[in-house]
Formats: C-alpha cells, sequence, structure tokens
C-alpha cells in the first residue's frame, strides 16, 4: 500500500479515495503533511444523533468541520516558508501566457472539495471574491502584509468595509532583506474565517505572497467561473 507521512505518524492510501491519492501522488514528498491533513480536514465530522443532544452541525454555519482536524491544518499552514526568489518567479509570466491581465492567483493543488491557493499581490493589488457559504478559508501571508477584509454593500449598492485585519508575513531569505540573516522565517500565525460574505485582499507592500487553503463543505458547488495563472508544478520548488 503507498502511504504518506503525516504529524500522527502514516496516512495510508487506504483512508483516500482513488482521486486524493492520485493527487498526492503527483505532489513533491514535503507537501504530502499539509495536503494530506488539507483532505482529512475536508471530510465532514459524525453527529451526534443521540437523544436530546443538541448537536450545532449545520453545513451553512461552517460547523460541520472537525475542529481538530482544522487546527491540525493550521498548524500545518504554519511550517509553510517561500523560498528565496519566490515572489519574483511567480509574478513573471510565463513565455506561453498571453494573459497578462489575469488575476495573478495560482491554484497550486486541489481536491473534489478542497483548494490550495498563492495570491501575488504587489502593493495596492486587490482581490475580491467568495467563497461558497459554509466553507472554511486559512491564510497565511508568506512574505510582505496582506489587509484581509469583509465587505458588504450599502443601501445604495456600495462596497463598505465590515472586518478588517492585516497578516504580516515573513521573510523568503533572499539576500539583502532586512531581517532575513539568510533564512526564511514565517511572519504570523496564519488566521481562519468562514466562506459566504465577499471579502477582499489588499497587497500593502511591493511584495506580498499569501497562501490560502480552502475546504469546501459535501453541499457546494465549485465555482467554475474563478480565473487563474497557469500553474506549473516545478512551482512548488519556490515554496
Amino acid at each position: 500500500k503507498n502511504k504518506y507521512k503525516n504529524s500522527n505518524g502514516v496516512l495510508y492510501a487506504s483512508e483516500l479515495t482513488e482521486e486524493q491519492e492520485l493527487i498526492l501522488a503527483d505532489i513533491p514528498n514535503k507537501f504530502t503533511t499539509l495536503f494530506g491533513q488539507t483532505l482529512k480536514a475536508s471530510i465532514p465530522r459524525e453527529r451526534d444523533n443521540t437523544k436530546n443532544a443538541h448537536d450545532p452541525f449545520r453545513f451553512e454555519w461552517g460547523t460541520w468541520v472537525d475542529e481538530e482536524a482544522l487546527l491540525e491544518l493550521m498548524s500545518r499552514v504554519d511550517e509553510v516558508r517561500a523560498k528565496p526568489g519566490a515572489y519574483d518567479q511567480l509574478l513573471l509570466p510565463d513565455d506561453d501566457d498571453d494573459d497578462d491581465d489575469s488575476t495573478m492567483r495560482y491554484k497550486v493543488a486541489s481536491g473534489e472539495k478542497w483548494d490550495c491557493l498563492v495570491h501575488v499581490l504587489p502593493r495596492d493589488m486587490q482581490y475580491k471574491g467568495r467563497w461558497p457559504t459554509g466553507s472554511w478559508s486559512i491564510l497565511k501571508a508568506l512574505t510582505g502584509v496582506v489587509e484581509v477584509v469583509m465587505l458588504r454593500e450599502d443601501r445604495d449598492g456600495n462596497l463598505k468595509k465590515v472586518t478588517s485585519k492585516s497578516l504580516r508575513g515573513g521573510s523568503d531569505g533572499k539576500a539583502g532583506t532586512v531581517g532575513s540573516g539568510g533564512a526564511a522565517f514565517g511572519g504570523q500565525d496564519c488566521i481562519k474565517y468562514v466562506g459566504g460574505p465577499l471579502r477582499s485582499y489588499i497587497g500593502k507592500t511591493e511584495k506580498t505572497l499569501l497562501l490560502e487553503i480552502v475546504i469546501r463543505p459535501p453541499i457546494s458547488a465549485e465555482d467554475n467561473n474563478q480565473v487563474f495563472k497557469p500553474w506549473k508544478l516545478e512551482h512548488l520548488d519556490h515554496i
């Protein structure tokens, strides 16, 4: 049996669907722990169906998720670092990429109910979007600073800030980076939020890389209208 190491020992392929096993087979070994835990976190917890139980299990509330699996996933996300020059490598378009105006988001990997994305955000570049109601998004600034804003329309149809939080990333260890000392460091811990409301991610420094992992409830449908830059597997070498 194929097996993939995780923080709790070994995750056997028998625990995964055929699609999930094929996904992990194409991923460098250093990412199997992260993506293996993402797969586990995307599986709904068991409902408490005992008599008189008041289980707040609701897909639309996000309470379908196994909290321990989600917290373990956040721990794995906090271990991710950017390699030297990662921002510049991801910002440069490929020679065969003629769509220079497309959103600078990359879908690194995905499964039936999860996605791993990297956002490249120069200063003042803004991405706006929403995830299905009840999904969970985990955000980690790898470099730079990103402002995460929840938006809501007022009575005139204008978007207004409801909440705002800044995430400071670490360093990619590139020579000349203040405080790097030639080694990458992680910056602030990741945060999570429940999908549904419209949100924006805004780059507040010259070179911001934002890692995002999303797990979606079983009742959700994938949004086929989302736009991503072409991603090549070798780009994982920059993370």
